[in-house]
Order: C-alpha cells, then structure tokens, then sequence
C-alpha cells in the first residue's frame, strides 16, 4: 500500500490545541513535534520520521530542527513518555499497524492521524 503525501498538511487546530497526550508536554517539545509533523509530511512514505529513507539519529534530528542533541533527546523522551508518537514494532492498535509498509525499521516514529485513526 503506498500512502500518498498531500502537497499540504492537514492541520487542524482545535486537535492540537486539545490533544491531552501533547497537551502534558512543555511547550519546547510541542515545538520539536510540530517540526516532525512537517519533516514526516515530506518523507516517503509520507507519516513516518523518515528523511529520504533513513530514520534519523537524535544528532541528525537536533542538526534538522536547529536544537542541541542534548535538548531534542530530553523532548523527543517527553513526547515518547506521553504517548504523542506512535512507533514501527512498538505496541499499537491493529488498526494501525496494517497500514504500516512493510521493511519499515523498528522504531521509526508515526503519526497516527495522517490515516485518520486517531487512537486516543
């Protein structure tokens, strides 16, 4: 299944606003998702953190967004920890998981409503 990537995001601000699991983040790590929200909309397949088919290292995530390592890997632990990303090989909804292609590396992160199955 080949997921097509709109030429915008569909961004919708009242489920931003009101999303309970980001909402328990610090406003530095809702700023590193937005980031990877857009950085997912461009990777192929679209919805997953991936950049020309690699999945980024913490490093290379810091060097894209303009952080240090040390500062994205506390939020990217925040954003984990909070359940805002969901992740290849990680524990998530049936649903979900079939629309994940396969040879996807274990761990890349994704988000759920790009498919419109939100799960929370």
């Amino acid at each position: 299944m080949s997921l097509k990537r709109d030429p915008f995001l569909k961004f919708y601000t009242a489920d931003w606003l009101g999303e309970p699991r980001l909402k328990m983040c610090c406003r530095s790590a809702r700023s590193l998702w937005i980031d990877l929200l857009c950085i997912m909309q461009e990777a192929d397949p679209c919805g997953f953190l991936l950049v020309e088919g690699i999945q980024p290292t913490t490093a290379q995530i810091s060097r894209l967004v303009g952080d240090t390592e040390r500062d994205v890997k506390r939020w990217l632990a925040e954003l984990i920890a909070a359940g805002v990303p969901s992740v290849v090989g990680g524990d998530m909804p049936e649903d979900v998981g079939v629309l994940v292609p396969a040879g996807l590396p274990a761990g890349t992160s994704h988000v759920r409503r790009r498919y419109g199955l939100a799960t929370d």
